[in-house]
């Protein structure tokens, strides 16, 4: 739960009648983390800046990943064109477009499974 309590002049001087107030009403209650809202504010920039960084740095790291993924399908699709060859030549586009596509949801499933694998193992050490 948070308290919020707007003042007109110092706000740290009023934290200790804020405290006593809360304590009249319920005297179990437990009081933690009190300060102005400039402390608070100041105690999260670290993790603001982290989620800043992260935002500039999600654009280009998409980016790479369409490049790669573009690059392995730009790669496996001639190979798939020549054993296909004849099923190309007989009007069989939908054999070679359905052998392609799985060939390369093949690579898409391998790569995410072992990016979780990682990620679950890099986030426990």
């Amino acid at each position: 739960m948070t308290l919020l309590v707007r003042s007109t002049g110092d706000p740290a001087s009023l934290l200790g009648t804020v405290r006593d107030r809360v304590q009249a009403i319920d005297r179990g209650l437990p009081i933690r983390n009190t300060g102005t809202l400039q402390e608070a504010s100041s105690r999260l920039w670290a993790p603001r800046m982290g989620a800043a960084l992260l935002s500039i740095f999600r654009q280009p790291g998409a980016g790479l990943a369409l490049i790669g993924v573009y690059g392995v399908m730009s790669y496996s699709a001639p190979s798939a064109r020549r054993r296909s060859a004849s099923a190309w030549r007989s009007g069989q586009h939908r054999d070679v477009l359905l052998m392609v596509l799985r060939q390369g949801l093949r690579l898409a499933v391998g790569g995410t499974a072992i990016g979780v694998v990682l990620a679950v193992l890099l986030a426990s050490s």
